[in-house]
């Protein structure tokens, strides 16, 4: 018996062995998986926080960590957003009172919400959240799980991309060069706080005030006429080398002794000028940034100050050929205001519209410029019936791409019948389509009655 009992005691020992066995190796394999788990959160890119229904941490990964330090041991959710609280980006007030996780608690799942995250002497940082309610095998509610991303540098370029784009809108707008120019300097100071900035034009072999919304006026006014030369100052050397020039130290700066004292009054301690030049490289313009700190631009300043010059470029070139375009019309304007044909330029792609006829319509027609910028067909109401079909064939040849050159007869206001040659002269878009006619009228009445009276004469003396 004392035999069968002892065997029966060490089948019981080895089933409890075995049993432990089992056991550790069930341990070992969920340390295993754990271990693991944790890796694969602590590798994310992503933050991921997850809390019980009480609010009590459960996971806190390193990248969540990279934003803030772990919770204090025993500290709640609602205690630690206290101090790292979730704003929405368009609001000032902070949302506990319903945040997102609280709303997860709820059962909710939030998808991709942008909220500012806030840690006391840091800077600010744009989350880009979800959350998901946490349920157990038997969906009881258990906690909330958050996933985040820290989108504030992708928020800063499409903020950026979008303030390009407002610039280049007003610049094919065509506002004026000042609004342009301060623009620019604006966008660049938003992206740079810290930074001041001014565009000098070049004209003349010296630079003149373009825009410098943040500098001092009394700044600004000693800089007025600088003269483009090696060796003055940031701005006038860059715009002589037609090469940027950095001057880390004004006090220092043998290129700023003669506006040291100028800089320094006004704290400015730090200066890079870059010559903003069209395609032939003639140097249009500079582009500064000033610092109140001694040292070199920053990388992020370098990409600024590039996006600056050419928006910059833009603006000037674009200006550049609207002041050629204005002139070139008012030289035009001048010829054939003192012509004696009348110069014509009609739309035909919105209706006809006059965009200019010369003074000598008046002279010719007897009637008034204004009457033919309002009433675009009324030149025709003073053909004689008989000869409008000529009209008709003009337009014709217009449209079909051809020049038209015609000969009818107008009753002008004083009751006299005059003969008019008029050529056309179709203009098409980039697509071949008829835009515009541009032309002259020319009165020939003299010409063409002293060739009817030869005619007839010539007639007589055959008969």
């Amino acid at each position: 018996e004392i035999g069968q009992l002892g065997q029966a005691f060490n089948r019981m020992a080895e089933s409890l062995q075995a049993q432990r066995n089992a056991l550790d190796a069930a341990l070992g394999q969920a340390h295993a998986e754990r271990t693991m788990l944790d890796l694969i959160l602590n590798s994310m890119n992503e933050g991921v926080i997850a809390i019980d229904t009480q609010g009590r941490f459960l996971l806190f990964n390193a990248t969540a960590r990279t934003i803030s330090p772990a919770p204090e041991a025993g500290m709640l959710f609602e205690e630690w957003q206290r101090s790292n609280p979730l704003r929405a980006l368009e609001a000032t007030s902070s949302i506990l009172s319903d945040g997102p996780m609280k709303q997860t608690l709820r059962g909710a799942s939030i998808n991709n919400w942008d909220l500012l995250f806030s840690r006391a002497g840091f800077q600010d940082r744009i989350l880009r959240m979800s959350t998901r309610p946490l349920h157990a095998s038997d969906q009881t509610l258990i906690g909330a799980l958050m996933v985040f991303t820290d989108v504030t540098e992708r928020k800063a370029r499409e903020s950026f991309a979008l303030a390009q784009e407002k610039v280049l809108e007003l610049i094919a707008s065509g506002a004026p060069l000042g609004q342009l120019l301060d623009a620019v300097v604006r966008l660049v100071e938003k992206e740079s706080p810290q930074s001041l900035c001014s565009i000098l034009l070049a004209k003349g072999g010296q630079l003149f005030h373009g825009a410098a919304p943040s500098l001092p006026d009394s700044y600004n006014r000693e800089l007025e006429g600088l003269p483009i030369a090696e060796g003055v100052g940031a701005c006038g050397t860059a715009a002589f080398r037609k090469a940027p020039v950095v001057v880390e130290d004004v006090a220092r700066s043998p290129l700023m002794q003669n506006y040291r004292e100028l800089l320094l009054a006004h704290a400015l301690r730090a200066c890079c000028s870059t010559p903003v030049t069209d395609a032939a490289g003639d140097v249009l313009a500079t582009f500064a940034i000033y610092s109140h700190m001694p040292g070199p631009p920053r990388p992020t300043d370098l990409d600024l100050i590039a996006t600056a010059t050419r928006l910059a470029r833009l603006a000037l070139e674009g200006a550049r050929a609207k002041e050629a375009l204005v002139n070139s019309e008012a030289r035009f304007r001048e010829l054939a205001e003192k012509i004696e044909d009348v110069f014509y330029n009609a739309d035909i792609a919105e209706g006809g519209q006059i965009r200019y006829i010369s003074p000598s319509y008046e002279k010719i027609w007897g009637r008034s410029c204004e009457s033919l910028y309002a009433l675009p067909r009324s030149y025709a109401d003073a053909v004689l019936p008989e000869d409008r079909h000529l009209l008709t064939l003009a337009n014709e040849r217009h449209n079909a791409g051809q020049v038209s050159d015609v000969e009818y007869r107008i009753v002008s206001a004083d009751g006299q019948i005059r003969w008019i040659r008029d050529r056309g002269y179709p203009v098409c878009n980039a697509a071949g389509v008829l835009e515009r006619v541009v032309g002259t009228a020319r009165d020939v009445t003299d010409s063409k009655l002293a060739h009817l009276a030869l005619a007839s004469t010539n007639r007589a003396l055959q008969m």
